[in-house]
């Protein structure tokens, strides 16, 4: 069985917090069916 994968992380530029900081968030593919994930984890 063959299967795609596509592992993303990208950030959120347009919702930054008091401090500046943004969040991260994953998006992951599998045979294209997607899901996405909020990392918890913020950065500036």
């Amino acid at each position: 069985m063959n299967e795609n994968i596509v592992n993303l992380f990208y950030i959120k530029r347009a919702k930054p917090n008091k401090h500046g900081q943004v969040p991260i968030f994953q998006r992951i593919t599998i045979d294209g069916q997607r899901i996405g994930v909020n990392r918890q984890q913020k950065v500036y």
